[in-house]
């Protein structure tokens, strides 16, 4: 796909759709560039950062942080009610909650007013005024998660480079100069390439563990692609997302790829990505490319994080899910996945998928997915980053912040759907479907 220049920057738009009363256009454009930056530069730059005693409990301060932009900009009418995600979020919330009226066990209401709590921000957008600013929401969204994604991968590229110049402790000062108690506790954020190594995976400096990192750079190389095909850029995600060493980013470019090529006939992919696989493995040795070799396998390892995340579950659902028609259909209750996952032979991790399903049942879970899948085709993002956006949702925890990040900044609140107008949907189509008047 060739390359637009009026995408390079939301900027370039504003004259050709500039507002009447210029004081009016500056106070808005302020309002909703605060609104589509803090729930991701939080979710981002901002994801190993916490206070007590958040961080202990596994939470940073990125969902208080957009709860609190939510509040705001709804109090001031910045933001409206979309209705139809408003019946969406109305749905989970009423049949998560029926699924808990009938549950024989107790269940832990915290548990559930934290899901309410989490998804409260998605039913918002940014009030629409007049046509031009429906324009200049979505590029800037699109433009702004581009920037973001970029940033990360080049620090995780001199990240990784750097351990080996100035040594960890000063590639990765979050992890050694900040105190625990402001940090987000429970996850991998030094990763070692292979045990007792001392050469750690990148994880772009902010992000929580590699493998976040390398989902976010995944989902912004298939932004690239989709608009902007900068090939400069496209080597600086490729680069960072070699050196994260995580199967999670490359399972969402797989599916995001594989959806260029089948409905937008990017033939083209399939020799560049040939390219790049013959690239990189001419520096397997010297990268230590081989982990990922190993990491395939490492879901049949019962002692591994891979198995953990991907394999353990299985035995969770086999002797307490399983085990009644009942619990299949309504799960066994909000919060209850830990503790049953410590009384099974092997702990497992909390991934969306397993948590949702095993506390819900397959009536909530199905209606939990629904919802998210739904607000993804709703944003009318390209089919690529639709596809691998939902990817994510399933190799993450049910409520990821990362996912919270994107969701709000970049699909729901600068995007006005479902009924866009024709003018609407030719944006997020392509770079090279911009209205014309």
């Amino acid at each position: 796909m060739n390359s637009n220049p009026e995408l390079e920057s939301p900027s370039i738009i504003l004259d050709e759709y500039a507002l009447g009363d210029q004081e009016e256009w500056n106070r808005r454009q302020r309002w909703l560039l605060f609104a589509l930056v803090t729930p991701l530069l939080a979710s981002t730059f901002l994801a190993k950062i916490s206070v007590p005693p958040l961080g202990g409990m596994g939470f940073g301060i990125s969902m208080p942080l957009t709860l609190l932009i939510t509040a705001l900009l709804a109090c001031t009418s910045v933001f409206v009610v979309n209705t139809e995600r408003l019946l969406l979020y109305t749905a989970l919330i009423g049949t998560t909650g029926l699924v808990q009226a009938v549950q024989d066990a107790r269940f832990s209401l915290n548990s559930f007013i934290f899901l309410a709590a989490f998804f409260a921000p998605f039913i918002f957008q940014f009030k629409p005024q007049q046509r031009a600013e429906r324009v200049l929401g979505s590029l800037n969204a699109y433009y702004i998660f581009g920037q973001v994604a970029t940033c990360l991968a080049i620090c995780g590229v001199v990240q990784y480079g750097a351990q080996f110049v100035i040594g960890a402790r000063y590639a990765f000062p979050i992890e050694f100069f900040l105190p625990d108690i402001f940090t987000v506790q429970g996850y991998n954020n030094l990763n070692p390439l292979s045990y007792r190594a001392n050469v750690f995976k990148a994880n772009g400096v902010f992000m929580l563990e590699p493998s976040t990192f390398s989902q976010i750079t995944a989902l912004g190389l298939l932004f690239e692609l989709s608009f902007w095909a900068r090939k400069s850029r496209l080597a600086i995600y490729i680069g960072a997302l070699a050196l994260t060493y995580s199967g999670t980013g490359i399972l969402i470019l797989i599916v995001g790829l594989g959806a260029l090529v089948v409905f937008n006939r990017r033939w083209d992919i399939i020799l560049v990505g040939a390219c790049a696989v013959g690239v990189l493995a001419i520096f397997a040795e010297p990268l230590n490319l081989n982990v990922f070799l190993n990491r395939a396998t490492e879901v049949q390892s019962t002692g591994s994080s891979g198995f953990a995340r991907f394999g353990a579950w299985v035995y969770v659902f086999k002797e307490h899910w399983l085990v009644d028609p009942f619990r299949i259909l309504f799960g066994l209750g909000a919060g209850s996945f830990t503790k049953y996952s410590f009384m099974s032979q092997y702990v497992a991790a909390e991934m969306g998928f397993s948590k949702i399903f095993f506390e819900y049942g397959l009536i909530g879970g199905t209606i939990f997915f629904y919802f998210l899948i739904r607000l993804i085709f709703m944003s009318r993002l390209p089919i690529a980053c639709s596809l691998g956006l939902c990817t994510m949702l399933f190799l993450n925890g049910a409520y990821s912040p990362t996912v919270m990040g994107i969701f709000t900044s970049v699909l729901l609140w600068p995007v006005f759907a479902p009924k866009l107008e024709k003018v609407d949907e030719s944006i997020t189509a392509g770079p090279d479907k911009l209205p014309e008047s």
